[in-house]
């Protein structure tokens, strides 16, 4: 197990700590030690792709197949699959510096339903969450008289009424980012 510990590398307890991890891992069992072999490499994963690609990938594999080292990502659409297998020889690279155990042979990104069901989910309730927090307060009828007289030189009646509106919200929106809960 060759791994970086930073200051504690410098001061020379790598080696034992090298040797306490392997000891834990042995008494894992197979089970759990698969499972921590997926959070190594999701985790890995997170750590070295780009933030605005991790936004739309979900679980990332690496498996041997045939003697094939085999990295495969989940993503939430055929668009993003598409676009990092464009670039996949990139990020191959980048999973195999960051892991350092050698060659990744083949690395591929899948679409999935679920992947977009949980980014459209997990996108739903922060959308809930930032309404909760931040709850619209009415404007008074001062405030309403106010961007009225002030959008009142522009002409055309429909632009005017949706410059209104969105100021409207925009104002009773921001009374709402006043409030502390």
């Amino acid at each position: 197990m060759n791994t970086d510990y930073g200051h504690i590398k410098r001061s020379g307890q790598a080696g034992k700590i090298d040797k306490l991890m392997a000891r834990f891992v042995a008494g894992l069992g197979a089970k759990n030690r698969k499972a921590l072999r997926a959070a190594k490499i999701q985790s890995v994963w997170e750590h070295a792709a780009p933030s605005e690609v991790l936004e739309h990938t979900d679980n990332v594999f690496l498996f041997s197949k045939e003697g094939r080292r085999i990295c495969v990502v989940y993503v939430d659409s055929p668009m993003w699959a598409a676009e990092l297998m464009a670039r996949k020889e990139y990020f191959r690279t980048l999973m195999e510096r960051a892991l350092n155990e050698g060659p990744i042979d083949e690395m591929s990104f899948k679409s999935s339903s679920a992947a977009y069901r949980k980014k459209r989910f997990s996108k739903y309730e922060q959308d809930e969450e930032r309404e909760e927090h931040n709850p619209s307060i009415p404007l008074t009828a001062k405030e309403t008289k106010d961007i009225s007289d002030a959008t009142s030189f522009i002409a055309d009646p429909a632009l005017r009424t949706k410059i209104r509106r969105a100021w409207e919200a925009s104002k009773s929106a921001s009374k709402g980012d006043d409030i502390s809960l």
